[in-house]
């Protein structure tokens, strides 16, 4: 199987953080997630929680996340902790990846991080909003409001 182009790699970049905000943005304080900070935010740990809470029946990361995650160890406990709600998800182990590569990602030089982060935020898109109850019909709708935000 072929790695996807760096064109299709942004196309997919671009439908990623639109997701992403659209799940999240009703979050008090969420700052929406741009093309360009989409690596440096992933590495936090704290989008992923995030999707993890609104997507996960039960999900609740509201004590010991690390909400200003500076150093390497806090930024790998916040996705170790995502991580482990995507597993039990049953997610693809071909499609997910490690909450080093997530960290990983962040710097401009390592594509390959960035494209197994880029997979493995698509297979959460997969896992925790598609194979929901509905997910096809929400799905739907979460299309067209994005395409009316354009």
């Amino acid at each position: 199987l072929a790695k996807p182009t760096a064109a299709k790699r942004s196309a997919s970049q671009v439908f990623l953080v639109r997701w992403i905000n659209h799940v999240c943005g009703s979050y008090l304080g969420w700052t929406p997630v741009t093309a360009e900070s989409f690596y440096e935010d992933l590495s936090k740990g704290l989008i992923l929680c995030r999707l993890v809470e609104r997507l996960v029946p039960g999900a609740d990361f509201s004590k010991g996340l690390f909400l200003k995650p500076v150093s390497k160890r806090s930024c790998l406990s916040n996705l170790e902790r995502a991580l482990s709600v995507a597993w039990r998800q049953s997610a693809s182990p071909t499609h997910m990846c490690t909450a080093e590569d997530f960290y990983r990602a962040k710097d401009p030089r390592e594509a390959q991080a960035q494209f197994v982060a880029l997979r493995c935020v698509a297979e959460f898109f997969v896992v925790l909003q598609m194979r929901q109850r509905d997910g096809r019909a929400r799905m739907r709708d979460v299309l067209r409001k994005m395409q009316d935000l354009l």
